[in-house]
């Protein structure tokens, strides 16, 4: 099994960590922009 997206960084443990890491907290803003934060067009 090999990635299918090539990558700047090497794919190393730590790497796809933190790569999980920020991608997790850029998905939880974004929900937590859309949920918590009262948007009236």
């Amino acid at each position: 099994m090999g990635p299918k997206i090539h990558l700047a960084v090497p794919l190393s443990p730590r790497g796809a960590l933190l790569f999980l890491f920020l991608l997790s907290c850029l998905v939880f803003l974004s929900l937590a922009d859309s949920k918590f934060l009262p948007v009236n067009p």
